[in-house]
């Protein structure tokens, strides 16, 4: 699946059905009150989805949701090289893993690193190196590829591994911390904030995903 693709999609179809996107940076969020670098708006329900940011947002994941860096890699063959694999391929270089993933107009993304680097998402030299040389012992034809583009994302880790899903305080839901899986677990994800919305149950297993589990429970 094209990720970004999809999220071009998910906008159209927000959009036409009445969804309002506005670029303005969340400075504060005081119960149902949103503030931004321009205004405050009140609401009856605010859900909080800002990947790794949410722990800023609200004191309740203050110490909870965290930064992962991640940085992945795009790359093109060139007239002269063999094309890219027709199924994406994963694998385990000297203990890192790596993934490889063609898409329909030629182009490989190549992924991806990890590690704790706070809210920095400058691309280093050591991930671009680390990356192709691991990529290089599973697919050695990409030594030939055009490399096109670097880019670096910060996944929102939780204690666990499983998201923060539900009730924080009055009007206030947490759908953060969904680490690798934001896009596996976003149907689910949504599915179980619009029964919250509309005073419905949520899906089977939500619950053992909100945010006032305890210590012992994320241990396990």
């Amino acid at each position: 699946m094209d990720n970004r693709r999809l999220l071009d999609a998910l906008r159209t179809a927000a959009a036409g059905h009445g969804a309002e996107f506005v670029p303005e940076a969340v400075t504060d969020l005081d119960g149902k009150r949103v503030s931004t670098s321009a205004r405050t708006v009140g609401a009856d329900a605010v859900v909080l989805a800002a990947g790794a940011h949410s722990a800023r947002l609200h004191p309740a994941l203050a110490d909870r949701v965290r930064p992962l860096k991640g940085e992945i890699l795009r790359l093109r063959p060139r007239r002269t090289s063999l094309p890219p694999p027709r199924h994406t391929v994963r694998a385990t270089v000297e203990g890192r893993p790596v993934y490889l993933v063609p898409r329909a107009d030629g182009e490989l993304v190549l992924g991806a690193t990890q590690y704790e680097a706070g809210f920095d998402t400058d691309v280093t030299a050591r991930g671009v190196r680390e990356l192709l040389d691991a990529a290089e012992r599973v697919f050695p034809a990409l030594a030939e590829y055009t490399l096109t583009e670097t880019t670096a994302g910060l996944r929102a880790g939780s204690a666990d591994n499983l998201p923060y899903l539900g009730l924080l305080d009055d009007g206030v839901y947490a759908a953060a911390g969904h680490h690798r899986n934001g896009l596996l677990q976003a149907p689910v994800t949504a599915e179980a904030v619009l029964a919250w919305l509309a005073g419905a149950a949520p899906p089977r297993g939500v619950a053992g995903a909100h945010p006032d589990r305890t210590d012992s429970e994320e241990s396990l």
